[in-house]
């Protein structure tokens, strides 16, 4: 009985090492790889999970020794497919969801507050594409496609700059964000070109573009300049444009075992000032070091000229300072394990 106790602290202690860096969309993309279906007449279905937890405790520590902490994040995607003929229909659902804890006891002195969690990551998305192909020879296919984007959970910014998921009134936090708070609706008609298995491409001259915002305190936050940040004007929590946009995705091994995908998405509103170019430029480097677990490296760039960032600042408390019209950088590293159902 004592080998299979010890066994399992082995096992359990390994997968807490492995993901104790966990975060965040590397996890979801490495789901997404899983989640390749071949192209068959009739329904296909696929489900995964993602799942990692990162756990440390310090008893009586020494001064300077570090603090507890306690990372958990998870993603679910799943995946329903058809295909008829020339015609096919892909639709996918992901969730993505990281929170993590530092130290323990109570939040300051003489609080009954204990520490709270903070968010890492909250993704919550739909994208729906129906396709059909010229003729069985063409690489060409008509197209219509949707994406919907929103989060899961509520998300109240202290005055530390830290996201938390419920209101801590120890750190003045102020509600910024909960589900459909924002949300975007993407919907366009236009054409698929297969040039090849590595390279696709997906152009729209018509597709619209629903920004929303269901709370209204949140739709009306604005910078410290009174600027709102969502781009909203006259009191208003819905944007509506209407432009044309560009998708194209390369995926190529470089080596055994290494891949790297990259996938472009730039949108221009014939509304208003369209040589202001939304710009989405995501890039994974993945390696398979065993069967399910991988190495992902990404770094994505996103622009939208309407929406108004916060500005990173090493020497500002949380790390951001005033707000801007610039590019929003995400890099991430992970180490990830993933499950197909």
């Amino acid at each position: 009985m004592r080998k299979i106790i010890l066994l399992l602290l082995v096992v359990m202690s390994a997968g807490t090492w492995i993901n104790a860096q966990n975060d965040d969309a590397a996890r979801a993309k490495a789901l997404q790889e899983k989640m390749k279906m071949e192209a068959k007449e009739g329904w296909q279905q696929l489900g995964a999970l993602g799942f990692d937890l990162g756990q440390l405790m310090i008893i009586n520590p020494y001064v300077g020794q570090g603090q507890d902490r306690l990372g958990v994040g998870g993603a679910i995607g799943y995946a329903a497919n058809y295909k008829k003929g020339l015609m096919t229909w892909a639709n996918q659902f992901n969730i993505n969801l990281g929170v993590q804890r530092f130290g323990s006891g109570v939040i300051s002195a003489g609080s009954t507050q204990k520490q709270p969690f903070e968010k890492s990551i909250d993704i919550l998305s739909f994208t729906s594409n129906l396709g059909y192909k010229v003729n069985e020879a063409s690489k060409w296919s008509y197209s219509a496609d949707m994406t919907f984007l929103s989060q899961l959970t509520s998300s109240y910014q202290g005055s530390n700059g830290k996201y938390y998921l419920s209101d801590i009134p120890a750190f003045s936090t102020i509600l910024k964000s909960k589900f459909l708070s924002p949300a975007e609706i993407t919907g366009g008609v236009g054409m698929n070109y297969d040039y090849s298995d590595a390279l696709k491409i997906y152009l729209s001259p018509l597709t619209a573009k629903i920004f929303y915002v269901a709370d209204d305190n949140i739709a009306k936050l604005t910078t410290t300049d009174g600027v709102n940040i969502w781009g909203f004007t006259d009191g208003k929590n819905t944007r509506f444009d209407l432009g044309a946009n560009l998708k194209a995705t390369y995926t190529t091994k470089l080596m055994d075992r290494i891949a790297w995908t990259s996938g472009l998405s730039l949108f221009s509103n014939y509304l208003k000032d369209p040589q202001r170019v939304d710009v989405i430029w995501l890039n994974t480097l993945g390696l398979e070091i065993i069967k399910n677990l991988n190495l992902q490296v990404k770094g994505d760039l996103y622009y939208d000229y309407d929406k108004i960032n916060q500005l990173t600042d090493n020497t500002a408390v949380g790390g951001v300072s005033g707000f801007g019209r610039t590019v929003n950088f995400i890099e991430q590293a992970l180490l990830t394990y993933s499950l197909t159902f």
